[in-house]
């Protein structure tokens, strides 16, 4: 039922008294501030998802908590905003920055934010951690249950359609989107050789195609085996995961097949597909492209592109001027994904199980279809998390509470802060502000359209049903300092793909593989 006659921060800000009542009175650690009124600062990086969100809840928070004032800081640089974190001179309560704080973590310049993830909203309701998006946990979960880091927004990456141009080439009802790369390869040629579409949108001075490499990864190697590895985990003969301690155990951990068929996918769709000017366009060159606006004087139109759900906001007017309808996909599963299952599929019947799974078919269900009885449940599995994986940014997008603070710091006032921020109506208020993009923190579209009547675009819609329930989150291991020491590719792959720099994938993975030396790496996996 929609409360109709309250406005969203009305109901923010009664939240937020019962929010900041409990969290006074709950102890902080010895030798930090318990001030219960103050004011806060927060320090924020402005990239593609701005900061009006931030800006729009600390105006909620204020209003409902008198005596709190919280000032917001804006920066373009994120790295001078970890810097500064680390020295006496800081002057941020709370820091909101686009990059990994993981090295600050381990160098122990961050607070224990635990409480926040413990907080409930309302007596004998879920701790945060609990109704969040389980991935996002394990992400920041620490081996002893502790917290340092949060991330403020659940981001989503992947393929983009121009549904406007796909609905002029093949009508409204006529086609069917593409579920894995072998059926994107084929929409590809199709759209190229008998219609005169710029296939992919690209620039090949700047675009996101190293991102969908980790989710193809991901799904041919299964999630589990995926982030061992970015561990410096190996699986042994007896089928568990142990640190690599020998150069023979590292080399064989990252030289899995895998990468030479994610390779493999990735060129054959650059070299191919790319438009045909993507080496004079410059990255707002190839998104205003994509949206059918041309570039220069050609006007070519584009089908697909490829980036994270920060599109939404950060060409919120290119999109509305261009009145192209744009969407994004769930996740294309890697085609050779389906030679690793205990029964392999052919294309075809990957992508039928796929389009079964699409339409929120189990196991038992897709098992009672004819000609799937043999399908087994782990591989069934597989190809669902395959779905529903996608590589989120959201690990670099953190806050966390720096310990440098001139004075003492003020943690409990910060605490009482972030504790409101992850309440259902902070994360409306943000929903709103990013025209439906969500915080990992269980707060959905539908519950903003229930609870407050908002209404969000199909371009947004699309995000939150690529995603699913909870999406599987893919990282570049930044959690991890063994990870952080290695590149899973060498050279930028958007020129490296095009202009073959690179013979084959091949010859790209034995550039990695022999320019790298791993005894340097093996001391890092134990810490």
């Amino acid at each position: 039922m929609k409360k109709v006659g309250k406005t969203l921060t009305a109901l923010a800000m009664v939240a937020a008294l019962c929010v900041g009542a409990a969290a006074c009175t709950e102890p902080v650690d010895p030798g930090r501030a318990t001030a219960e009124t103050g004011e806060i600062t927060i320090r924020i990086v402005d990239k593609g998802y701005g900061t009006d969100w931030l800006s729009q809840i600390a105006d909620a928070y204020m209003a409902a908590t008198p005596g709190c004032t919280v000032k917001v800081i804006v920066s373009n640089d994120s790295g001078a905003v970890a810097a500064r974190a680390q020295t006496a001179s800081n002057d941020a309560d709370i820091i909101v920055t686009t990059d990994s704080l993981y090295g600050m973590q381990q160098d122990g310049y961050l607070y224990d934010i635990s409480e926040v993830y413990d907080s409930v909203q309302e007596e004998g309701g879920q701790s945060l951690k609990d109704r969040m998006n389980q991935s996002f946990r394990e992400y920041f979960e620490t081996q002893d249950g502790k917290f340092y880091q949060m991330s403020w927004v659940e981001a989503y990456s992947g393929y983009m359609y121009n549904k406007t141009v796909l609905d002029e080439v093949y009508g409204e009802d006529g086609y069917t989107l593409p579920r894995t790369t072998d059926e994107l390869i084929a929409m590809c040629e199709d759209l190229k050789t008998n219609h005169g579409i710029e296939p992919i949108a690209l620039s090949q001075s700047m675009s996101y195609y190293d991102l969908i490499k980790y989710t193809w990864f991901a799904q041919w190697l299964g999630v589990e085996k995926y982030n061992n590895m970015l561990r410096g985990y190996y699986e042994n003969d007896a089928g568990e995961y142990v640190p690599c301690e020998t150069v023979e155990q590292f080399t064989e951990m990252i030289s899995a097949e895998g990468r030479t068929e994610v390779y493999e996918a990735i060129f054959e769709l650059l070299r191919n597909y790319a438009h045909s000017e993507s080496d004079k366009m410059n990255f707002t060159d190839s998104q205003n492209a994509f949206l059918g606006l041309g570039y220069g004087s050609n006007m070519t139109k584009c089908a697909f592109y490829l980036i994270g759900d920060w599109f939404l906001k950060e060409m919120e007017s290119s999109i509305q001027s261009s009145g192209a309808d744009v969407r994004y996909m769930k996740a294309i599963v890697l085609s050779a994904m389906a030679d690793t299952l205990e029964d392999p599929l052919e294309d075809s019947e990957l992508s039928e199980l796929i389009g079964m799974i699409d339409e929120g078919m189990t196991y038992e269900q897709v098992k009672a279809e004819a000609g799937w009885s043999g399908l087994s449940e782990e591989d069934y599995g597989r190809v669902y998390e395959s779905r529903y994986t996608n590589y989120s940014p959201g690990t670099n997008h953190v806050l966390a509470v720096p310990r440098m603070r001139e004075g003492g710091g003020q943690y409990s006032l910060a605490m009482k802060f972030l504790k409101y921020m992850v309440t259902d109506e902070a994360q409306a208020i943000y929903v709103q502000a990013q025209n439906g993009l969500t915080m990992p923190y269980g707060y959905t579209l539908a519950q903003a359209e229930e609870d407050y009547g908002l209404t969000f675009s199909e371009m947004a819609k699309s995000i939150a049903a690529a995603k699913g329930d909870s999406s599987v989150l893919i990282t570049r291991g930044d959690n991890s300092l063994f990870a952080r020491s290695f590149p899973l590719y060498v050279g930028y792959i958007e020129k490296d793909a095009i202009t073959g720099t690179f013979a084959s994938a091949a010859a790209a993975i034995a550039s990695v593989d022999s320019s790298y030396n791993p005894e340097n790496s093996l001391p890092l996996i134990v810490k």
